[in-house]
């Protein structure tokens, strides 16, 4: 990869990351903090457990590309 490639994929990555958590938190907002606890099925994930995994995938995903795994 030469650096225009690079920092092509930077500035692509950047932009998706940057209009992917403005998604995340618009679906953070979403869970009334009196609805965090509801569950559709007694074998589902709450709502606050099914948004806050939202978010963390976005962070997981940027650690693997900083620790390279």
């Amino acid at each position: 990869m030469n650096p225009e490639q690079a920092k092509f994929l930077t500035e692509y990555f950047a932009t998706m990351l940057e209009n992917e958590s403005k998604t995340t938190a618009k679906v953070i907002a979403a869970v009334p903090d009196d609805k965090r606890d509801y569950k559709p099925d007694d074998k589902s994930r709450t709502a606050w457990d099914l948004a806050t995994h939202l978010a963390l995938g976005d962070v997981w995903f940027l650690d693997s590309i900083v620790n390279g795994a």
